[in-house]
């Protein structure tokens, strides 16, 4: 299937792996030309073979072993020739990960639930607290110095009440003054005529005794 092919061997209709054994050193072709052992490796990972247990190629004098093997023996052959096995190995890796994120993932919620958002909550309530604190602060200040401000008015307009009140009783206290020293003049006037009236009379008198 040349579209599931590795890329730069699309354009062949098959690819033959040829490994040669000398002096105990192993040479490899693809497709008739030379080839390094990690190319080779690369080319089988490219279809999810596993050149590092092989159980996909059947050597010389396996054939009658592979026979006699017992049916999930040859399952599990079938299944690593067609890269299943490999595919079901990395499948079990991604989940174990998959498990693995997941456990961390809990456990990173079990701490934000139990941990911070707790005290997140506390830090916003204590916020809360200190705002509404804040501004009782302010509005005890605001009718504090109200009250201050309405004391100092009243004590102001009570001495300026005073001072009229002073002034007035002073006023009063000329007014009196004035009319004292009126009447006082007037009283000695009238005891100045009566002086009068009564030394006229008693000359009067005595005249007309003398004239008898």
């Amino acid at each position: 299937n040349k579209e599931q092919a590795p890329d730069g061997y699309k354009m062949f209709d098959e690819l033959t792996v040829t490994r040669i054994v000398e002096s105990n050193k192993s040479k490899y072709l693809l497709n008739g030309k030379n080839a390094t052992q990690s190319a080779i490796h690369d080319l089988f990972k490219s279809v999810s073979l596993n050149v590092n247990n092989p159980r996909f190629l059947i050597l010389q004098g396996q054939v009658t072993k592979v026979s006699k093997s017992k049916p999930q023996e040859i399952l599990g052959l079938i299944e690593e020739a067609a890269g299943t096995r490999m595919y079901d190995q990395k499948k079990a890796e991604a989940l174990k990960t998959i498990a693995k994120k997941d456990d961390k993932l809990k456990e990173i919620r079990t701490t934000i639930d139990t941990d911070i958002t707790p005290t997140i909550n506390k830090l916003q309530q204590d916020e809360q607290n200190y705002k509404m604190y804040t501004e009782l602060k302010k509005r005890y200040k605001l009718l504090n110095d109200q009250l201050i401000a309405y004391e100092y008015w009243q004590l102001i307009t009570s001495v300026k009440q005073t001072e009229i009140d002073v002034e007035n009783m002073e006023l009063q206290t000329n007014e009196y003054q004035e009319r004292n020293e009126i009447i006082t003049e007037e009283i000695k006037q009238i005891h100045y005529e009566v002086k009068i009236i009564e030394k006229e009379r008693n000359e009067s008198e005595f005249n007309t005794l003398y004239h008898i």
